[in-house]
C-alpha cells in the first residue's frame, strides 16, 4: 500500500492576518507572539484559537470555499477576549461589529443569503 504524502501548507497566512488585524484595529499592534497557520482540514471548524500556544489555526480545506476574513474576525474576538468569553450574544455582537468594520455582511445576513 502506498503511503499518503503529508499535507504541506501553501503559505504562511500570518502576513495576511496581520493586514486584516491592522484594518480592524488601527493603532493597535499585532499581539506579541501570536501566529496564524494553516491546517489541512479540521472537521466542523474553520478556525481554532489555541491560547496556550498563541496560535490560530485555519482550515485550508474549508477556506478554499469559505470566508477566511470572516473566520479571522471570529478568531480575533477569541484572541482579544481570552477563553472566558464563550459563543453567545455578546460574542456575536463583537464579531458582527468587526465584520461590519471591514465591509463584510454580519452573520445573520450571511445565513439569510444561504437559505
Amino acid at each position: 500500500m502506498a503511503r499518503r504524502r503529508r499535507w504541506k501548507a501553501p503559505n504562511n497566512p500570518t502576513v495576511q492576518a496581520r493586514q486584516v488585524w491592522a484594518a480592524l484595529f488601527p493603532g493597535h499592534p499585532w499581539p506579541k507572539g501570536w501566529r496564524v497557520q494553516w491546517a489541512g482540514f479540521m472537521r466542523g471548524a474553520m478556525g481554532l484559537t489555541i491560547y496556550s500556544e498563541r496560535r490560530i489555526l485555519l482550515s485550508y480545506g474549508d477556506a478554499r470555499k469559505g470566508d477566511v476574513v470572516g473566520t479571522l474576525c471570529h478568531e480575533f474576538v477569541h484572541m482579544r477576549s481570552g477563553p472566558s468569553l464563550r459563543h453567545g450574544r455578546e460574542f456575536r455582537a463583537l464579531e458582527n461589529g468587526l465584520r461590519e468594520r471591514i465591509g463584510l455582511s454580519t452573520m445573520v445576513e450571511a445565513r439569510a443569503r444561504e437559505n
